[in-house]
């Protein structure tokens, strides 16, 4: 999971021009494809140096491998790939807009820019000997994309966000090699504690609905897991969490401040705390007043 912070941080660095002008001239736009094109060459060989140089070297190197990982996590990191390649996707696609490209290009290859990170990262698992080439996570990763290129290409918007959330577990107290000695540490790495959401604005589907920053919100989550093997005998009870709640649409809040608007694409990334009604077979259902 610390693969997913150095992709936020790239993300950033993509993005990082986007707000510096105001004046959408000819020359300007000549300048800000150059520094898109400069920059996001920069940042692609630095992040996946720097991948390789404090993740992978430190683990034994083996030749061209796959495995399938898919019945591990109960699937969650999976999920975890498609919000990945879908929220790089959003910020290359307004830097390439930014940047002064037509719509069409923009969608297509600034949506698609997560699965070309996420691939490379998928090579190098290919030749560690701890991990190994996942068809799973390269189906992953592409779902986030079609989601996002589809809704671009048929609505013009995102009518349904993928959102992350996070909270606290004992899980990393238990394992913290594993989750994490620290709460930054644990929110990219233990599961347990991570939900992952489908977020849709209700006026997109129904023009009239009065609130139009409002969205109903879809959970899904994992509890009881020690270790990826679902069955091991090593981990506690294992069931998947399914929640339903609100939640907020920042991009529907008028604004012609270029920091606000990319502030309101970074918060749309997230998950912002409501009344929750979570179900599953520990707790089926069961409300929390407030669930992030």
């Amino acid at each position: 999971m610390i693969k997913k912070a150095i992709f936020l941080l790239l993300i950033g660095l993509i993005h990082f021009g986007g707000s510096a002008q105001t004046q959408d001239t000819t020359k300007n736009f000549q300048k800000r494809k150059k520094l898109l094109q400069y920059g996001s060459a920069t940042a692609y060989t630095l992040s996946m140096v720097g991948l390789k140089q404090l993740w992978y070297n430190d683990f034994e190197q083996t030749s061209f491998h796959t495995v399938n990982d898919n019945d591990q996590w109960l699937q969650l990191d999976k999920v975890g790939h498609a919000y990945s390649s879908y929220a790089l996707g959003i910020f290359a696609i307004e830097a390439m807009q930014w940047a002064g490209y037509d719509s069409r290009k923009s969608v297509l290859i600034g949506g698609s820019s997560g699965l070309l990170f996420l691939t490379t990262v998928e090579l190098f698992d290919a030749y560690s000997a701890e991990w190994g080439f996942s068809w799973g996570d390269i189906i992953a990763n592409s779902s986030g994309v079609a989601l996002l290129i589809g809704q671009e290409m048929l609505f013009d918007r995102q009518i349904v966000r993928l959102k992350y959330s996070y909270q606290n577990t004992r899980f990393s107290e238990l394992r913290p090699e594993v989750f994490g000695s620290n709460t930054l540490e644990s929110a990219f790495k233990d599961y347990n504690g991570q939900t992952y959401w489908a977020s849709m604005n209700l006026s997109s589907v129904y023009k009239p609905f009065p609130v139009k920053w409002l969205n109903v919100a879809f959970g899904y989550g994992g509890e009881g897991m020690l270790i990826g093997e679902i069955e091991s005998e090593l981990n506690e009870k294992v069931y998947r969490q399914y929640y339903l709640s609100f939640d907020i649409d920042f991009e529907q809040f008028s604004t012609t401040k270029p920091w606000k608007k990319t502030a309101a694409k970074v918060l749309n990334c997230i998950k912002v705390p409501f009344p929750t009604v979570e179900w599953s077979k520990a707790n089926s259902p069961r409300f929390h007043w407030l669930y992030f």
